[in-house]
């Protein structure tokens, strides 16, 4: 574990000064970040960046690159957004690995599906039997609190 009581300790670990756009992190990573400790915290270097540049993180907040390098920690990529936000950089940028969303094998439903349980004035009942879904899941269909991503 790297050793940084202060900030020009942390600022020395990065890599700015070859004209890159990017400031990449000179020290321990983990899952692909940088890590150190500062003032006997562990931080995730791009955090700490943020924070000792912009100010205070807000509480619940991410922060997220718009270089997508996990080790850079220019001030200037980095952004605060919450989980959302994350998730939907992620997949505009092309970085979800996962299968695609409304081709998951175990979706019942298609985003066109979706968009007409919206739309429609029926009870959630009617629709759960249209579809050959649960009531629950046309109601929480509704509600956006699945199926987010569709709009």
């Amino acid at each position: 574990m790297t050793r940084a009581n202060t900030e020009a300790d942390f600022w020395a670990r990065l890599r700015h000064d070859d004209g890159a756009e990017c400031w990449p992190f000179v020290g321990s990573t983990a899952d692909g970040y940088g890590t150190i400790k500062y003032q006997g915290l562990r931080w995730r270097a791009h955090r700490l960046a943020y924070r000792l540049f912009h100010g205070s993180i807000p509480i619940g907040m991410w922060i997220l690159h718009s270089c997508d390098n996990r080790i850079c920690c220019n001030p200037a990529h980095l952004w605060p957004g919450d989980a959302k936000q994350n998730a939907q950089d992620m997949m505009q940028k092309g970085r979800w690995r996962g299968p695609p969303v409304n081709k998951s094998p175990n979706a019942k439903l298609t985003p066109d599906a979706v968009m007409e349980i919206r739309r429609s004035p029926s009870s959630c009942t009617e629709l759960s039997r249209k579809f050959g879904v649960s009531i629950a899941l046309i109601s929480q269909t509704k509600r956006r609190k699945t199926w987010r991503h569709v709009t």
